[in-house]
Parts: C-alpha cells; sequence; structure tokens
C-alpha cells in the first residue's frame, strides 16, 4: 500500500551572494490545496509563483510557508522612518487614550504599524533580484522534497498500522467463520 500523508514539515537553508535563505514550510490535512504565505516586506512579488509552485506540487493539503531572509552585516539598507506619518499615530494613540481609557501606545507598536517604517531595497540591479529570487526558489524547492519526503514517510508509518488492523480483522473474520458455535444445528441445539 503506497500511502501519503498531508501531514508534514520541512526546512531549507541557502546562502546566496551575502544573503542568507531559509524556508519552512508545513501542511496538515485539507480537501484541497491551500496556501499561507509568510514573506518578508520587499518579497511579496514571489507570492504568485510560490502558490503556483505549490499547487502544481501537492493535490491535497493546507500549507504554511514561511520566507526569512537575512542579510550580511553592512549590506543591509538603512530603515527610513515616515515621521510625519509617526507623528500623527502618535497624536492619535494618546487622543485614544485619554478618551477611552485604552493603554498607551508603545513605540515598538507604533513602528510595527505599515507606513511607519520603510526599508529601502538592497538590491541594485535587475539581474541581482533574478538572481536572488532563483535562489529563493531553488531553497523552496529543496523545502518541498523535504516536505514530500515526510508526507511519505509518514504515509508508510500509516500503511504499516493500517496493514496491522487489516490483518487483525481479517483473522477475527476468519475465526468467526469458522467458530462452531455458527454451525445451524449448534445453533437449533441451543434453542431448543
Amino acid at each position: 500500500m503506497n500511502l501519503q500523508s498531508m501531514t508534514g514539515f520541512a526546512r531549507a537553508v541557502a546562502e546566496h551572494d551575502g544573503t542568507s535563505i531559509a524556508w519552512e514550510v508545513k501542511s496538515v490535512n485539507g480537501k484541497s490545496v491551500e496556501v499561507r504565505l509568510r514573506l518578508p516586506q520587499g518579497f511579496e512579488r514571489l507570492e504568485p509563483v510560490v502558490r503556483q509552485t505549490l499547487q502544481k506540487r501537492f493535490a491535497r493539503g493546507n500549507f504554511q510557508a514561511t520566507l526569512t531572509i537575512g542579510r550580511a552585516a553592512g549590506t543591509q539598507a538603512q530603515p527610513i522612518v515616515n515621521e510625519a506619518f509617526l507623528k500623527d499615530l502618535a497624536g492619535l494613540a494618546k487622543r485614544l487614550q485619554e478618551q477611552f481609557g485604552v493603554a498607551p501606545a508603545t513605540a515598538d507598536g507604533l513602528l510595527s504599524l505599515r507606513g511607519v517604517l520603510d526599508v529601502p531595497e538592497t538590491i541594485e540591479t535587475e539581474e541581482a533580484r533574478t538572481a536572488l529570487d532563483a535562489a529563493i526558489m531553488a531553497a523552496l524547492d529543496v523545502a518541498l522534497n523535504g516536505l514530500e519526503q515526510a508526507r511519505h514517510g509518514e504515509g508508510a508509518a500509516l500503511a504499516v498500522l493500517l496493514s496491522g488492523h487489516v490483518d487483525t480483522i481479517e483473522t477475527l473474520t476468519l475465526s468467526a467463520e469458522a467458530d462452531p458455535s455458527r454451525d445451524a444445528a449448534v445453533i437449533r441445539e441451543r434453542i431448543a
């Protein structure tokens, strides 16, 4: 029996030109292919191709894929703070606190809001971006290979378990069929 589970996890790590790439992909049971992605800011362009890759490769399952990108020290661009927007948000948070008694806003909370921080792209050329995207997709392929292996491994374990249950059912069925108490004469004698 060749079974493939829908549950699995895999991680793949790669490096490209001073940039570390890490994919974590996990899957659970699902009637169709459903994909949830977590991509770093600036890598949203990869979402359609990642979704398409998963949908082509798997027929069923709910997938969660997370991409983590790390840049070597000195190659990261410094974030730019939209100070006017931050000032507006801080003022709004202060008014909400005074008006409704809500907890005060924190710096990390305000900085995490979309539009407050802008991290400029560090890739200078289209060729460099294309090469990085290719390395990211190659790392995804490695992670998906690992996920397939995990799903096949769990499927094999399930096959052994199911086979054992089927064997037990077969043994019990044969035993019940061979049971002398099922004979018509024995049943008549028992009823009489």
